[in-house]
């Protein structure tokens, strides 16, 4: 195995004795601060070192996103039904989320953030799926829900390196800016064909129901 990028990850428990420590071994301060408790060193082209507050700051995080997500999933649930608004707002929300987030340091702001965050991406993953099977006939629903998934989990190797390599190139916040930007330009693109389709859908004296694009 030949080894080419080298990252020691180390959790302390004092992270500003940690960064004055680290920063006279190496002779200056950390090149990059991805968030508030994290800091890099780049020591070389393919080596570096990251200093992390210890773990439970990422496991607050974690839950923060995890509750927007149950947030999420109850108001899907009290909408009662399938939603082009929910769907168009969720994905909106969750790119707009992710652009504020880019450039963003604090613990608690993040925090925030990754809760209306949570909160959008159930809505919007719920209400993708939910479309996609009503609108699908019935002995195509199974095909159409298994490239939904591929499509939607399939690929995600693919996007993490893709993000691995924008994060290699500006960090954390380009990566996350590229998200939001691609996510919110589909957002709008679904908004105004929505928009479009309901206007004729009215020209044509037919109320639009919840499926309808």
């Amino acid at each position: 195995m030949t080894v080419v990028n080298l990252l020691p990850v180390l959790p302390v428990a004092d992270f500003e004795t940690a960064l004055t420590w680290y920063g006279t071994v190496f002779g200056r301060g950390p090149d990059r601060r991805p968030m508030d408790g994290c800091a890099e060193w780049q020591l070389a082209a393919t080596c570096g070192v990251q200093v992390y507050r210890m773990p439970e700051v990422f496991g607050i995080l974690s839950a923060c996103f995890g509750g927007g997500a149950l947030v999420g999933a109850l108001l899907s649930a009290t909408l009662g039904r399938a939603s082009w608004k929910a769907l168009v707002f969720g994905t909106g929300g969750f790119s707009v989320c992710l652009l504020v987030l880019a450039p963003m340091t604090t613990v608690w702001l993040c925090a925030i953030l990754l809760f209306c965050t949570g909160v959008c991406f159930t809505l919007w993953t719920s209400n993708a799926s939910s479309i996609l099977q009503l609108r699908a006939p019935n002995h195509l629903r199974g095909r159409v829900v298994s490239l939904y998934l591929w499509a939607f989990a399939g690929l995600a190797p693919l996007g993490g390196l893709l993000a691995g390599w924008l994060c290699a190139v500006g960090g954390t916040e380009l990566s996350f800016a590229v998200a939001g930007s691609t996510g919110l330009l589909m957002a709008a693109v679904a908004a105004r064909r929505l928009s479009v389709r309901r206007a004729a859908a009215h020209d044509r004296g037919r109320a639009p129901t919840a499926v309808d694009p």
